[in-house]
């Protein structure tokens, strides 16, 4: 009977030894997941003290994407291919898919197929109207699926980014 009391004890010691190791263990993994999702935080959702401009090469011609000191994103051309997404996807976050201003700079089909796969993939603010026409398909597709605000940009006209960045639209007069 004492054999078996102490056999209990003993299991009860080794089990609370055990209990202590895996709450060292979890508070470890709890700290290292939270250390990582703070700095998810700071480096991708709290505003900068930078203006970032990337010229992303998309084939015949590039694609710039710009990012405002508070993370306003404005993706002006996209490219002849649907492939901007993976052009953006190193500098847009995986788990925030928003685009705040989607701009081609003209109708050509060799300017706007990007950005329409861009307003599928991505949830977009707002869009601008191409000042011309044209009869390619892509075009009429891009016509056609344009979301959010509508930007009637004219010469002259300013579109405040945040954080002191200011898009100036240069043409059409």
């Amino acid at each position: 009977m004492k054999q078996i009391a102490k056999n209990a004890k003993n299991r009860l010691e080794r089990l609370g030894a055990m209990a202590t190791e895996y709450r060292y263990s979890i508070l470890v993994v709890f700290s290292c997941v939270m250390l990582g999702v703070s700095y998810v935080v700071y480096t991708t959702l709290l505003p900068t003290n930078r203006l970032r401009i990337v010229f992303i090469d998309v084939g015949q011609g590039d694609s710039i994407y710009i990012e405002s000191p508070t993370r306003t994103r404005v993706v002006i051309d996209g490219g002849p291919q649907a492939q901007s997404d993976v052009s953006l996807s190193g500098y847009v976050p995986f788990f925030d898919k928003h685009i705040d201003l989607i701009s081609p700079t003209h109708a050509d089909s060799d300017h706007i197929t990007g950005l329409v796969e861009d307003i599928h993939r991505y949830h977009v603010g707002a869009t601008t109207e191409i000042h011309a026409s044209s009869t390619s398909s892509i075009f009429a597709t891009y016509e056609k699926e344009k979301v959010g605000t509508l930007y009637a940009g004219r010469a002259g006209d300013a579109i405040d980014i945040g954080g002191g960045a200011v898009l100036t639209v240069l043409l059409p007069k």
